[in-house]
């Protein structure tokens, strides 16, 4: 399976430096988050891509098995979309509400699961490996634990199903944490900025150049934070 890293140390953790990454969202969803100190996760059979899922398949699976098992895979998992630039006019355009919006800027530890997404022109197709087919034959009887392990398996194996898309993705060079379901709130999942072991921190706020939201409203929304280094800006202030 996709294995959450254990933290002993988050601070510690976060000393293994990554490059920071990015998250688009409209003003008042922002606000939102920062208030709340949590960021809502997406789900992959509502993300925006019609064709999410389908990039990669597996020779011999009927499609609608491979659908299945799939979506069996995706449905553990919620997702962050980010990007690598805090100044992507495509980005701005699309999530950051045409510049009105707000992009929130991210360092992670190494207890998240970061994966660059490949775009692909057609569908690329793999073969199946022979050690994985009691998990799959009809009539097959597995115990419990044989049948988690292979299905472990299985989740690693076929793990770039969950990060390839097709060519006209491509601008966007996203970036994809995985993070648990374990939060929910009226039917969304959530992670939080500052619970022990989430490995997400906020470290920057910038405000899109058609944004109507004051850098005193943002303070205010921080005012509940620790004493940390909080970064907000103006889109116009950034070099990078």
């Amino acid at each position: 399976m996709l294995k959450q890293r254990n933290c002993v140390d988050g601070n510690r953790s976060l000393k293994k430096k990554r490059p920071r990454v990015f998250h688009y969202l409209h003003a008042k969803w922002a606000l939102e988050d920062l208030q709340k100190s949590r960021i809502k996760l997406s789900v992959f059979d509502k993300l925006n891509d019609p064709h999410e899922l389908r990039a990669y398949r597996v020779r011999g699976f009927a499609d609608r098995d491979w659908d299945r098992y799939v979506h069996h895979v995706a449905d553990r998992y919620a997702i962050l979309c980010f990007s690598r630039s805090s100044t992507d006019p495509c980005m701005w355009k699309r999530y950051g509400d045409q510049g009105a919006g707000i992009c929130l800027g991210f360092d992670l530890n190494r207890t998240v699961i970061l994966d660059p997404v490949k775009y692909v022109d057609d569908v690329e197709f793999v073969d199946f490996p022979p050690h994985l087919m009691p998990l799959f034959e009809a009539g097959t009887t597995l115990r419990p634990f044989r049948r988690e392990k292979l299905f472990n398996k299985a989740v690693h194996t076929f793990k770039p199903v969950l990060t390839t898309k097709f060519k006209p993705w491509e601008e966007e060079r996203e970036l994809r944490g995985y993070f648990r379901k374990d939060q929910k709130e009226n039917g969304f999942y959530f992670s939080n900025f500052r619970q022990q072991g989430s490995g997400l921190y906020v470290q920057e706020v910038i405000l899109g150049s058609n944004c109507s939201v004051s850098e005193h409203e943002v303070y205010a929304a921080l005012k509940s934070y620790p004493k940390q280094p909080i970064t907000v800006r103006h889109l116009g202030q950034l070099s990078t």
